[in-house]
C-alpha cells in the first residue's frame, strides 16, 4: 500500500483472483483483525478488505457467501481490496501486517 499525500492516507491495494468451486458455493471471512502494525508496535492503522464488492467479516460464524453454488460452477475473476478504514491520519512511520483470509466451500443441499 502506498501513502496518498493529497489524502493524508493510504491507497487501497487491489488483486484480482481467480475462483471456481464445482462441489458448491464459495463463502469467505477473515481469520484475524485486518490491521497493520508500526515497526515501534506503538501505532496501529485498520483495514477492511472486500472480494467481490462484499465486505469480509472477522469470524468464521458469519462468512460472506461470494458465489452461489451456480455462479461458482464457471471460473470467476474476483477483485480483492485491502484499504484503510476511514478515520484520522495515521502517524508517520513504517508498518506492516498479514490479512488471513479463509474460502470455505457452500455444501450442495
Amino acid at each position: 500500500m502506498t501513502w496518498n499525500t493529497a489524502n493524508d492516507s493510504l491507497n487501497a491495494f487491489s488483486q484480482q483472483l481467480q475462483m471456481k468451486n464445482n462441489s458448491g458455493g464459495i463463502q469467505a471471512y477473515l481469520a484475524g483483525q485486518p490491521v497493520l502494525s508500526s515497526a515501534s508496535g506503538t501505532d496501529t492503522i485498520d483495514l477492511q478488505v472486500n472480494i467481490a464488492g462484499k465486505l469480509l467479516p472477522v469470524s468464521s460464524g458469519s462468512p460472506v457467501t461470494l458465489y452461489t453454488e451456480g455462479e461458482a460452477a464457471t471460473e470467476k475473476t474476483a477483485t480483492m481490496t485491502v484499504s484503510q478504514v476511514s478515520g484520522g491520519k495515521p502517524a508517520a512511520g513504517t508498518y506492516m501486517g498479514n490479512v488471513t483470509l479463509m474460502f470455505d466451500t457452500v455444501a450442495k443441499p
